[in-house]
Order: structure tokens, then sequence, then C-alpha cells
């Protein structure tokens, strides 16, 4: 595909030619044909020229998602101005910095969490961003219309500045990342090229336009004269009724609304009839995850894809045509004309197979962070951007991201910097100190949990310190969980060791989680084999070997060993006529271990054995209870042999230690 110079105004205006009554954008009741939807563009368009806005100008658009947002976007962009595009989800506090920072002239808000689209709203909002009165409008009640309409001319290069967005780092204060419509257009077109084998022309979008990729996504649909969907809330309800109403084809969103829509059979059969495809941005993922969702939405493609606020969009992308063991164990590969690589510490590039730092060049690299001096903008002397992220590329492409380099939590595709909600969390008077970390979460990809030691002498209120963050920061910065510590960690310089903490409240989480399983029992070894003797002593050293991990002395360890010995040797030489499957399993409960064998060949009955068979006197002495279970779906039956551990031993604290939690 063709790189193109066109600007966004350009290209609606030529789709409006084609089909001016053709639905653009929906939302509710709200329905925007696309000779209607340029109309509003021109409308403000010409009202910001009329009010003094200049081409290069900084103007603030804060609302969350909705068809005004979009139009008043392509607006800003229109005239030569440089939008900012705010996270709705912030208060007036979390905005007024970025405002300044950006040097904003002017400012357009909408519904956010502090403001509801008001005309009367804008003088405090003046006031609280230092801007006049007459700089700041509603979205909503604002009469763009009212201003002639009026011939625009863009002298600003397609190349130039078109958008701010605000991306998290490693700092507290985020980046104002300035990318161009020559970025955000052309990398979306090509992303958007590589599923055109599946893509349909109608489209719910239930992202954030105020990120990268939701911007982006709009952009291919309209660019291509699609429709576009907006929900009114990002509800499985909503999508769900908007899906299964308008009989949409493509489903753009996070893995927590997928997982909220497959986990209501009425949304799911809602859905299921006319997805072709779902994308997958913005949070981990898991395998077991992915595929459920492929299994509940049954005609449904679900693509993984990776991009950045540095990158305009997507980038890196798994193909239609992929196995889903691709689709969901990797990000897929670059798409057309841009390149990337993994590179060490060094810079210097790394072979398939090993893991090291994303790297990415090319047409799609913002134009820079804004007030950030040369050596602060995270591109090298040979161009490379350097993504924070570590990543291992195979021999066909695919890229699997491994972890970050920087300390970003994406919860339900959201940047969370950690610094941010430890500091609020100190203007609590009960805490003394508070760090913040990720785990990996079902269903938002990544949350959050808190580390925290009280004042002397305080008590903890859970409830109060959840309620004052919410109100500060928002319900989606609230930790899920608290941990109480007497004391932090410290390395050798006497500052807390943040990976150590870490990995010690993943462990208290985890042991959380493991108290619960291990009352049904958590596996840790499956293992299936033939019914022939060779299989005996590889099996029964195995089992020995995870019995001392699990607290046996070697004595007993050893008695376990031959206790399973004699019951492979039955089940083996004696349950089968002809060559059959044994199946191995060992599963550790709260107070014992198990070992249980289970197969289709004659049923062992222990009871008449123990009478006169030396195997079944010796797995008597030995095993602690033994059980016999037969399956009523199937002929397999289980023989169940249990060991209780020693006193001293702490099978939650062994898993939880054992585990890799990071």
């Amino acid at each position: 595909m063709d790189f193109t110079e066109q600007k966004y105004y350009d290209i609606l205006q030529e789709q409006a030619s084609k089909h001016p009554d053709k639905p653009a954008v929906v939302m509710g009741e709200k329905c925007l044909t696309y000779s209607e939807f340029v109309g509003k563009i021109d409308n403000v368009s010409s009202f910001l020229v009329e009010h003094g806005v200049n081409s290069g100008d900084r103007v603030v658009l804060w609302s969350s998602p909705c068809p005004e947002w979009l139009y008043v976007y392509y607006g800003i962009v229109h005239v030569g101005a440089v939008a900012v595009c705010l996270n709705s989800n912030y208060t007036v506090d979390d905005v007024t910095p970025l405002v300044t920072f950006a040097d904003s002239k002017y400012a357009l808000y909408g519904t956010t969490h502090d403001t509801k689209g008001v005309a009367s709203e804008a003088k405090t909002l003046s006031q609280s961003f230092g801007l006049p009165e007459d700089s700041v409008f509603s979205i909503f009640e604002t009469d763009f219309a009212s201003v002639a309409v009026s011939e625009i001319t863009d002298t600003r290069d397609v190349h130039d500045d078109a958008y701010i967005i605000y991306t998290s780092g490693t700092t507290a204060f985020p980046k104002a990342v300035l990318t161009s419509q020559y970025s955000m257009i052309n990398t979306s077109l090509k992303f958007a090229d590589e599923f055109k084998s599946i893509r349909g022309d109608k489209a719910c979008v239930a992202l954030p336009l105020f990120h990268a990729f939701g911007l982006s996504v709009p952009c291919v649909y309209l660019f291509l004269g699609g429709t576009v969907y907006i929900p009114e809330k990002v509800k499985a309800q909503d999508i769900a009724d908007i899906v299964n109403r308008e009989h949409i084809t493509d489903l753009w969103s996070v893995a927590a609304v997928y997982q909220s829509i497959i986990d209501s059979k009425e949304y799911t059969d809602k859905c299921a009839p006319f997805i072709k495809v779902c994308s997958i941005a913005g949070s981990y993922t898991s395998p077991m995850q992915f595929t459920r969702f492929e299994a509940a939405l049954n005609h449904a493609t679900f693509l993984n894809m990776f991009g950045m606020t540095e990158t305009a969009t997507v980038f890196i992308m798994a193909r239609p045509e992929d196995s889903i063991q691709v689709r969901y164990n990797t990000i897929g590969r670059k798409i057309p004309d841009v390149e990337i690589g993994i590179c060490d510490a060094e810079r210097g590039m790394l072979p398939a197979g090993e893991v090291g730092e994303l790297v990415t060049r090319g047409f799609h690299i913002k134009n820079g962070y804004y007030k950030l001096p040369p050596e602060k903008q995270s591109v090298d002397a040979d161009g490379w951007f350097h993504t924070g992220d570590l990543g291992v590329m195979d021999d066909d492409g695919n890229v699997r991201i491994m972890g970050r380099i920087k300390d970003i939590i994406i919860k339900g595709g959201e940047n969370i910097t950690p610094s941010e909600i430890e500091a609020e969390a100190l203007n609590d008077s009960s805490i003394k100190e508070c760090r913040i970390f990720g785990y990996k979460d079902r269903l938002y990809g990544e949350n959050l949990g808190a580390c925290v030691i009280l004042q002397p002498g305080a008590t903890f209120d859970e409830a109060t310190t959840r309620k004052h963050l919410r109100d500060k920061l928002g319900s989606f910065k609230v930790p899920a969980y608290f941990f109480l510590y007497d004391k932090f960690p410290l390395n050798a310089t006497g500052k807390v060791d943040q990976r150590t903490l870490h990995v010690d409240m993943l462990k208290r989480l985890r042991k959380m989680e493991l108290d619960g399983e291990l009352e049904k029992g958590v596996s840790v070894l499956d293992v299936g084999i033939k019914n022939t003797s060779y299989a005996i002593i590889p099996l029964v050293s195995m089992v020995e070997n995870y019995a001392l991990a699990f607290g046996f002395k070697p004595k007993q360890a050893g008695r376990i060993r031959l206790a399973c010995e004699e019951m492979l040797t039955e089940r083996i030489l004696n349950a089968f006529e002809d060559v059959g499957d044994i199946y191995l399993h060992c599963t550790c409960f709260r107070t014992f271990m198990r070992v249980t064998f289970e197969d289709s060949g004659q049923v062992y009955d222990f009871d008449k054995q123990r009478k006169k068979s030396e195997s079944a006197k010796i797995i008597a002495f030995v095993a602690d209870d033994m059980s016999i279970t037969k399956k009523h779906d199937s002929n397999m039956t289980s023989y169940n042999l249990d060991f209780i551990y020693s006193s001293d031993f702490d099978v939650t604290e062994f898993l939880a230690s054992h585990e890799r939690l990071m």
C-alpha cells in the first residue's frame, strides 16, 4: 500500500462526496451522515478561526468519547491548530498542569470526571486553566453553526504537529507526545490493510478516543467509508445491544470488556452471530483467556496488536491467517514499511530468540516529546525509538513481550503511574510509606496492589483509604489489595528494594489465592505413559524428588518412592492384557500430597489385595490414606495414595515461593 500525503479533511471530504447520506458516526440517537459530519467539521473550523485560533495554537479537547469529540478534533486540526487530547477520567486538578505545560490557548470540553459539558462550567474551567473565559467552550452547548462557514486555508504541512497525547513515563509528570497527520493516517491505513480479509464496514469502538489507539480506529473506518458506532457506556450490555441491533462485525475494545461479554450468556448470544474481528490491545491477555474469547464468540478472529502513543498507533500485529498459537502467544509481526528490532543494553541488535529491548523506526514515529531535550527523546543516533519494553522475536518475525523496563502499570488499557498513587496515599494520615505495584489480573490484564507501612500507633481503615484515593484520583487508580508491612526491604544504599518488595507482595497475593486452591488441590505433575516396565524407574524417581521438595525426609521420600513403584508395577504387569495408558498425577492439598494412578485396566481392590499381596502391604504401610475413584463418564479408575506433610512444612509458602511470579 502506497503512502498518502493527504490530510484528514481531504480524505473525509472524498468519502462525503462518494456517499454523502451514509452514516459516518453513530452514538445512541445521534447519527451523522458523511455529509453532516464534514459539515460539522466546517462549522467548528470556522468558529475557531472567528474566535482567534491561529495555525499552531494549542487547543485542549477534554471529553469522554462521543461524535462531538471526533468532529471537534478534526476541526481543530483542519485550521492548523494542535489538538491537546486529555483523559476524560482525570479530574480538573489532574489536567490543569497538562493544559499549562502544553501552552494551551483554548479549551473545548464535554463530559469528564468533573464536568457535564454544560456552558456554565466554562467560567470555572477558565479560572482553573488560567485561560480567558471566552477561550473555553462546551462541545455540546456551543453553537458552532452560529458563524458563517468560511473557506479554511491550512498552511501547515501534513508532517507538522497535529495533536498532543500525554503518555505516562517512568517520571511522575507525563510526556507530551507530538504526532503528525501523516504518521497517524499512514500507520492507520497500513495496519488496516493487514486485516482487510475479515474487516467489515461497521465498527463498534469501545475505546477512549484520547488514546492513540482509540483515535486511530475511527480514522481507519472513516477514511475507508465505514460506519463508527460509539457506545454511550462501555458496558457489556450496551455493546451487546449495539452489535445485535446493527449487525456489527468489527469490535474494538480491551480484554476486560470481552470478558464481561462472555461471562453473560445473554450478551454472548447477542454478539456471537455477528462479530467477525476483535482486537486485543493495551493489556496482557493470557492464552487461556484468548482461547475462551474465541470459543465463546465463535465466528470471531481475535488479533493481538501492539502500539504506543509515540508510534501513532499499531505497528506490530497478528494477522487473520496466523494460527491461534501465534495469535495468543505473540503480538504478531511488524506492519509494512516500518522497522523493528530487539537490542541489547549496548544497543546492538540481537538475533531471533534473544530477549532485549524492542526498538522501532520509520514514518510512524512521533515528531517529539514537547519541551524535552534531544537526549530525552528516546530516539538514538540511528533513528531507533526505544520502547522500554522487553521482547523476543522468533524466526518468522513474531514478537513476544516479556515485560517492561519502565514501571508503568497498564490496567484495562489505562496507563497508570505508581508514584502518583503513592503520593496521594501519603495524604492519608494513617499511612507512613506506600509503594504501588502491578500484578497480572484476568479481567484487567494488570491490576494494582499497595504495600503500606502505617504511622506509629495508627490503625488501618481500608474503606476510608479507598474512598480518599477514589475521590482524589478516580476509581480506576484505587488498588485492589492493600498489604501491611512493619518495614520495607532495603538495598545496599539504604533505599527501598523495589524488586524484592514487589516479589514479596506477589507472594502474599499468591498465598491468598492458594488458600482457596489448596482446598481443591493444586496440580504439580501430570504425565501419561504406556504400560511398559521401563517407565517405572524414571517415574518413581520423579515422585521421590517431588516428595523431597515437599518437605518429606529422605527416608520417608524413599518409602513413598517404594509405594509408588509397587503400585506402578502392579498396574503395568497385572492390570492389562494388552498395551494401555497409565496416567500419574501429583497434587498438593493443604495437609497432604496425593499421588494418583489412573487407567482403564482391571480394577485393583486394596482391601482384598492387602491380605495376600506384598505390594498391597507395602502400599498400605507407607501411605497415610488410600482411596479408589471410578469415573462414571468413562472406564477410567483412579487410585489415590495420600502422604501427610511433616508438621514444619508450609505448602502455601512453598508453592508461592517456587512459582514464577514476575
